[in-house]
């Protein structure tokens, strides 16, 4: 009599469990061959990964039906894995929307291979890598095309340094269009992979630079995203001490050769260095096999990123996760899979959603394709969409002559008196652009030495919708304010009826005039307060006197050298408009400030 002893591994879905590999199981085999791999392993992992090989015929072919029938036949020899063949199952009932794959065309795509789409926030260009066209450098090589009149112009290797005889990847860029995020085989790596970036300057992209520890480390570390707040960056690492056992990229592990790679997230300390520290995103998002490819939208709240932890259809599925606490980058609602028009059995991954939420952008193997991968772009079904709204702002830094000026754009919450983004203009022609969250009160500015920027003022708190905004935004020079004398208002400054002490509400709009004077220590600032007309011209003036020495106690109460700043009131001798209405006597009561030569 023989006796035959089978050992195999349960995994009870816990987050963390171990996974013991007992069989290499890959794709392109005979359906005998994985239903030899379930018969005997099951309930491992491997057998798993067979039974997914199972089904993908029929999910390749649309025919759910089939796809369901070979889980549930299955499903009483995986015990255990109950609840994962569940939520499959009900990823592939889900009703179909007969969502459309749109070809990104022939201007894009080519006979080789076009992926890792990067679309910038402004929708205006975009970049991907490419690989076996006839135009590109090296091997793998960074492409740009421009949308104009309403089509993509014919796609080019990107001009510069970048693109080199060897392999370059673009990972992301950023919201202001001015960082490219970058992975390549470049100089002085730390590790088996690392993220690097370039800065666009007046003369083009500069040298390609590496981020530093942790960003990067001695393992591999790719995928970097760069929020479009400008405060953070999210990536993907190979490094032990995440969730799961370390299992490096390249070896075989879980049906694909990734390894196990975790999301994490470094932050900007408020001198713009990056923190020391990487974040580890947690267990509700990362698994002990595969988290690629993340993708934060500008609302700051939507993740979309690969996993094959999580249950799929294949390979690796997109998800979609929403950040439950802004201050918290460890807390995420349940990743919810992008469903069975969008993900396949095979890799699905690098997917990039448009600013206002409705397109997402990716590259897949079709049979409606140029080449043997293109990319594409869908129409996201409302329930995948990002849950919040943002508001864009466009336009230019332009100077008293109205000329471009180089300049670093800063927005911040008024309630909370913090700053919560940052951004940097076009070196060349000013331009900047910008993407707030709803749900808040923005201040915003140009950050520019030798300059005093008009700040604006706008408020999301009620938005519920994607909108656009174009305007310019004003600098003007220190010794065109000395030369002119011209008075600048000084928004948002509050007072009670008829009294003169300043109010919270206004400390933020002089937080950024003390930056001013800060920055510029040799000015000397006079401080100009002006009422309407009700009330005796007498109290008026006092009123004003005080309300103009109030900004300037304030000023001084948190730095400002007192023999830097005067100030003085008017009353209601210098209207800026009719006093007979309630918009002109609003328009009247005013704090201003002038520099004195």
């Amino acid at each position: 009599m023989y006796y035959f002893i089978i050992t195999v591994t349960l995994l009870l879905l816990a987050p963390c469990a171990a996974y013991s590999q007992k069989i290499q199981v890959d794709d392109g085999e005979s359906p005998q061959y994985y239903s030899n791999i379930v018969k005997l392993y099951a309930p491992s992992e491997d057998a798993f990964i067979a039974l997914q090989y199972l089904a993908a015929p029929h999910l390749y072919k649309h025919d759910w039906v089939k796809a369901v029938k070979v889980y549930e036949d299955h499903k009483a020899k995986f015990l255990g894995l109950s609840d994962r063949i569940d939520k499959i199952i009900s990823i592939i009932n889900d009703t179909a929307q007969n969502i459309k794959l749109y070809n990104m065309g022939g201007n894009i795509n080519s006979l080789g291979r076009e992926y890792s789409p990067v679309i910038s926030p402004d929708g205006k260009r975009i970049y991907f890598t490419g690989r076996d066209r006839e135009d590109n450098i090296g091997g793998e090589d960074i492409f740009i095309s421009q949308y104009v009149n309403n089509r993509w112009v014919i796609a080019k290797p990107l001009i510069g340094s970048i693109n080199t005889e060897s392999n370059e990847y673009i990972n992301s860029i950023s919201a202001d269009g001015n960082t490219l995020v970058l992975f390549g085989n470049y100089l002085n790596a730390l590790g088996r992979g690392d993220n690097f970036y370039s800065v666009k300057t007046k003369s083009g992209y500069s040298e390609v630079q590496q981020y530093p520890e942790p960003i990067n480390s001695k393992w591999w570390d790719a995928d970097a995203y760069l929020t479009a707040d400008g405060k953070a960056i999210l990536f993907s690492s190979e490094r032990p001490g995440g969730v799961g056992d370390y299992k490096p990229k390249g070896d075989y592990y879980h049906g694909m050769y990734w390894g196990n790679t975790d999301l994490y997230v470094v932050l900007k300390e408020p001198d713009g260095s990056w923190s020391k520290t990487a974040i580890n995103l947690g267990d509700f998002i990362n698994t002990p096999y595969t988290e690629r490819t993340p993708f934060l939208h500008p609302d700051g709240k939507t993740l979309y990123f690969s996993s094959d932890g999580h249950p799929g259809l294949g390979k690796s599925d997109v998800f979609k996760s929403v950040r439950l606490n802004d201050s918290s980058w460890t807390h995420w609602s349940e990743p919810v899979n992008l469903g069975k028009e969008i993900n396949t059995p095979n890799e699905d991954w690098g997917f990039k959603i448009s600013t206002d939420g409705k397109r997402a952008y990716f590259s897949t193997v079709n049979d409606m394709g140029f080449g043997e991968e293109d990319i594409y772009f869908v129409e996201l079904p409302e329930e995948v969409q990002p849950v919040s709204d943002v508001v864009t702002i466009n336009g230019k830094v332009l100077d008293e002559n109205g000329n471009p000026v180089e300049a670093t754009i800063k927005w911040e919450d008024v309630e909370l008196k913090k700053e919560v983004g940052v951004a940097k203009t076009d070196p060349v022609t000013g331009e900047y652009f910008i993407a707030l969250p709803t749900g808040r009160y923005y201040a915003y500015y140009a950050d520019v030495k030798g300059f005093y920027s008009i700040v604006n003022y706008l408020d999301l708190t009620a938005a519920q919708a994607f909108e656009q905004i174009n305007t310019n935004m004003s600098v003007i020079s220190v010794e065109e304010l000395q030369n002119s004398g011209k008075a600048i208002k000084i928004e948002n400054i509050f007072f009670d009826s008829g009294k003169f002490e300043l109010k919270d509400e206004s400390h933020e709009a002089l937080n950024l005039l003390y930056r001013f004077m800060h920055a510029n220590p040799e000015v000397l600032v006079e401080i100009n307060a002006h009422t309407d007309d009700i009330g005796s011209d007498h109290f008026n003036k006092e009123l004003s006197d005080k309300r103009a020495a109030s900004v300037v106690t304030y000023l001084v109460s948190i730095g400002i050298n007192p023999a830097n700043i005067i100030s003085q009131g008017f009353g209601e001798s210098q209207p800026v408009a009719p006093n007979d209405t309630e918009e002109g006597r609003a328009l009247n009561r005013r704090v201003e400030f002038r520099l004195r030569k």
